[in-house]
């Protein structure tokens, strides 16, 4: 009868070696398969202004998952204060040569948003499908909050957006930056894992329409249109707006 061969404890360590080797090598290529993270950090660098009435904001991405992804868009608006309530005028274009961009896993990258700020001082039109409704002018100069917009694919294949104050501005009489406070500069996740569906967007030009009418010697009229007034009084010729001036400075 044949004796059977015991194993010695370095033989034993040996096999026990290559079969963890063997298990961690076919984990290492059906993990990254079987486990999906989704994860992507921002934050908005230190803000900078130029004496062309812009800001440039660097946005830092950095993609913390194992999976690509998509950023699609970054959009500013400043806050424009009313005694009433305080709305929101995008200061940034809607398109970006930046964007839409891709995200590798472990990837770092950081992009420029610019907004400017001169039209802004314009005011802001209150439309309602095709017709304007008000119109304000800017008259707080003070702590005006600044948000970023930013639009991504978040993992279950719908577009989602995140909106967050990053600083307060505040201009001079000549409509300047005198004091920019940012928020403290941290890295934060956008929200990718979200059961969130968008709804459907359409996208077309207008053109806003409204007569206005009044009498000159109405001062109740006048008064009720003011805003509408000053709103044209900035988008008249230099050689027309003493017409205006004449009737509603009083």
């Amino acid at each position: 009868m044949g004796t059977s061969k015991t194993l010695s404890k370095s033989e034993i360590a040996t096999i026990l070696i290559s079969i963890l080797a063997l298990i961690i090598s076919i984990l290492g290529v059906f993990f990254p398969y079987l486990y999906v993270k989704n994860s992507v950090l921002f934050c908005a660098l230190p803000i900078e202004h130029n004496s062309n009435k812009e800001i440039i904001i660097p946005l830092l991405f950095r993609n913390d998952g194992n999976r690509e992804e998509i950023i699609l868009n970054s959009v500013l608006h400043l806050e424009l204060k009313t005694d009433s309530k305080s709305y929101f005028k995008r200061i940034s274009p809607l398109k970006n040569e930046n964007f839409p961009f891709m995200l590798s896993p472990n990837e770092n990258i950081i992009v420029p948003l610019i907004g400017s700020y001169k039209d802004y001082f314009q005011g802001l039109l209150i439309t309602d499908e095709d017709s304007i409704l008000d119109y304000y002018p800017v008259v707080d100069y003070s702590n005006l909050e600044l948000l970023i917009n930013i639009t991504y694919i978040s993992s279950n294949g719908n577009m989602n957006y995140e909106r967050k104050r990053i600083a307060y501005l505040s201009f001079d009489e000549f409509q300047n930056i005198s004091l920019i406070q940012g928020e403290s500069i941290k890295l934060e996740k956008l929200k990718l894992n979200t059961n969130y569906e968008s709804v459907r967007y359409f996208s077309m030009p207008k053109n806003y329409e409204r007569s206005l009418s009044f009498g000159v010697d109405d001062s109740i009229s006048m008064k009720e249109n003011m805003n509408l007034l000053k709103f044209i009084e900035i988008h008249l010729p230099d050689s027309l707006k003493h017409i205006l001036q004449k009737y509603y400075s009083y």
